[in-house]
């Protein structure tokens, strides 16, 4: 099993990993998204193909009210929580499918859940294992997640247009006449990765807590599919890169 000792003022605890793939049926933007083809493979077994790299079978569940996806799932030998129509409609939050899942499958609440969207298909292992490492190194931490820069999307360019048609900018320094790239960095929630305890989960109700930690990702290989074009980006990517 995949645990880790960890030591606070001399106390051992120990420390289990819960992988968590949710993969609801129905999608708005694109139909049977989680099962449409990438590269003749159904996006969703990118998800389940890397939790395989570093869990064991036994610690990983795909969350799903589609046969077709819980099929997929048990061709791959891992766990199936199989979702009810209640929390499997549009309007259903992720926090409540969640909690939904840790009290059905009664998932062990002093576990760390780790959750990967099968939208971000694209992870290196190196990455995640340097996530996990800090994430149990800071015992003060009550989240790790994956991140990405901005850089054409700059906070300082990002606003939201008034009744009058008015452009009102976040408060935040022009830094005019400054390339991008030397800018003061800012970064926005990549969807790859995120890793919290469950007792921090349930007690926030928040997958990202009080005091969440950070990790950049590689931008060149993140890709959140949510549109048609998305799709073709994840094609360029995967013509560019092995995975």
């Amino acid at each position: 099993m995949n645990y880790v000792i960890l030591t606070l003022d001399g106390f051992n605890k120990l420390k289990k990993y819960i992988y968590f793939i949710p993969a609801r049926g129905g999608s708005k933007r694109i139909k049977d998204k989680n099962i449409k083809l990438l590269d003749d493979k159904p996006l969703i077994s990118y998800s389940i193909e890397f939790a395989l790299k570093v869990a064991h079978k036994s610690e990983i569940f795909v969350s799903s009210d589609s046969p077709k996806i819980n099929s997929i799932a048990s061709d791959y030998g891992i766990n199936i929580h199989d979702r009810s129509e209640e929390f499997a409609k549009d309007s259903t939050s992720m926090l409540d499918t969640v909690i939904d899942f840790i009290e059905s499958q009664k998932i062990d609440k002093e576990a760390n859940l780790v959750i990967l969207q099968p939208t971000t298909p694209f992870r290196e292992k190196s990455f995640f294992l340097e996530l996990k490492d800090l994430f149990e190194k800071n015992i003060s931490s009550s989240s790790a997640l994956s991140v990405v820069k901005c850089n054409f999307f700059h906070p300082s360019k990002i606003g939201k247009i008034n009744n009058l048609r008015y452009l009102d900018l976040l408060d935040i320094e022009k830094q005019d006449n400054v390339d991008n790239e030397k800018k003061e960095a800012y970064y926005v929630i990549s969807g790859s990765f995120y890793i919290i305890s469950i007792k921090d989960l349930l007690n926030n109700l928040s997958f990202i807590g009080n005091n969440p930690l950070a990790l950049a990702e590689n931008a060149s290989i993140h890709c959140n599919i949510n549109e048609e074009v998305d799709f073709e980006i994840a094609k360029f990517i995967l013509k560019n890169k092995a995975f």
